[in-house]
């Protein structure tokens, strides 16, 4: 791994991943479990999820404006598709980075995650399925 793919490894596993459903608040971290969600895959009958962003486009940052076209972009493309997604953000341990306005999409799958966050040239995504932790899956250049 390079050293650079090292430096965003450790970032992406430095943040919490969170969502806002009906009525309550997801916090979903790289490696760990979160029954919340199962029970909403379960509840929908679906077993996969993802979590992708728009913004910030090969770990650059962009102007606030930009994201959030970006991001409606996002939303536009995933509900054309078929997903939905519920609003989220990811907000780093640290404070270095800035929130980024994400989206929770449940029931698709981790390659048409991926097909999508390349559209919007995002270096990674967070995937998982029911039971099992989250993932932490490199969809830019040399993935």
């Amino acid at each position: 791994m390079s050293a650079d793919r090292r430096a965003l490894h450790d970032a992406f596993r430095a943040t919490t991943y969170r969502a806002t459903l009906a009525d309550e608040c997801v916090e979903i971290r790289i490696a760990g479990r979160t029954p919340v969600l199962d029970a909403l895959l379960r509840a929908r009958g679906a077993s996969t999820w993802a979590f992708v962003t728009a913004s910030n486009p090969h770990a650059t940052r962009l102007s606030a404006a930009e994201n959030e076209a970006r991001h409606v972009e996002l939303a536009r493309a995933l509900a054309v598709a078929g997903f939905p997604g519920f609003e989220g953000e990811s907000v780093a341990d640290d404070g270095a980075w800035p929130p980024e306005r994400s989206l929770l999409v449940i029931g698709i799958s981790e390659l048409e995650a991926v097909r999508i966050a390349r559209r919007f040239d995002q270096e990674a995504i967070v995937a998982g399925e029911v039971g099992q932790p989250a993932r932490l899956v490199f969809c830019g250049a040399g993935a």
